[in-house]
């Protein structure tokens, strides 16, 4: 990636010189360009075939990039999904119908360039949705990373990420449980909420202990949702899930849940009575008070 974002400022310093200082020579043709090649707008300069141009053709981008992805010209492709993010409003649609084709290739290199749609992917939300169950796994990734680069407007996925989540996540567990604590607010606890009741709900909570983000950033509702899950779930595995998950946030908002910890240290189950100690430990710092009773625990 960054050799093609040196690329472009190269060639934008390039053609500025150029501009001041023409090149000795014949001058320019009028030549038509090559088929698959963008010709450079006038008064940009000579630019080498095969330099990524930051600027926009209209109505030609989308379908050279399309072409380009049809040839397999991945290179080409790869450098052409950088102008479809300057033309979101126009090439949005066209590459949310593109994540349904039946070509493989042509899935992968839509998502890809979804990614850089943005805010303007939103309204085709149920199409990347969809495609966090394709059956390529970079079209899964791609679409994973779309519905985050949406920020608070991938809230109405919530939901079906939820139950992504609980299915293991498709192999981007990660991205999709920090896009559902960090992006969609409310909707995103209301469908943890909603899942709580079912043993899957595992998988979610599986998620979040890998977030190593929790600690650093406001968490309360990652715990508001684990101190649910400590509550009300009757499933001994979500329970300890939930304790260990608490016990990797390390922060304030942790301690409001030391009570249930506590509680949990009588539990039925020895890995919930562990995990909850674990937690406990973990969160208490230097508070003796806390921390006694967890070692106990844990020596039993």
């Amino acid at each position: 990636m960054n050799r093609f974002l040196c690329a472009a400022v190269l060639a934008t310093i390039l053609a500025a010189c150029e501009k001041k200082h023409p090149p000795a020579g014949p001058p320019d043709s009028g030549a038509a360009p090559a088929p698959g090649r963008m010709a450079p707008p006038p008064g940009k300069g000579n630019i080498r075939p095969g330099t990524f141009i930051p600027w926009v053709e209209p109505g030609r981008s989308f379908d050279q990039w399309f072409a380009d992805v049809r040839d397999g010209s991945r290179d080409a492709a790869w450098q052409g999904k950088f102008n479809l993010g300057q033309m979101r409003a126009e090439a949005a649609p066209r590459l949310a119908a593109l994540l349904a084709d039946p070509d493989p290739r042509t899935r992968i290199a839509a998502a890809d360039a979804m990614t850089w749609m943005r805010e303007a992917g939103a309204p085709h939300i149920e199409a990347i949705v969809r495609g966090l169950d394709d059956s390529e796994r970079r079209v899964r990734f791609h679409a994973a990373g779309a519905l985050k680069a949406m920020g608070s407007l991938a809230a109405p996925a919530a939901p079906a990420i939820v139950r992504h989540l609980m299915r293991g996540g498709g192999g981007n567990a990660h991205e999709l449980s920090s896009t559902l604590v960090y992006n969609c607010g409310q909707d995103g606890e209301d469908a943890l909420i909603a899942a709580l009741g079912e043993d899957d709900f595992i998988g979610v909570l599986a998620a979040f202990e890998s977030l190593d983000s929790w600690g650093r950033g406001s968490n309360d509702v990652a715990v508001s949702i684990l101190d649910r899950a400590l509550r009300l779930s009757p499933v001994p595995r979500i329970r300890r899930a939930a304790a260990d998950a608490l016990g990797v946030t390390q922060n304030d908002p942790a301690l409001a849940a030391a009570s249930l910890l506590h509680a949990l240290l009588e539990d039925s189950h020895a890995d919930v009575r562990a995990a909850s100690a674990r937690a406990l430990a973990l969160i208490a710092r230097d508070d003796t008070t806390m921390v006694q009773p967890a070692l106990r625990a844990l020596g039993e």
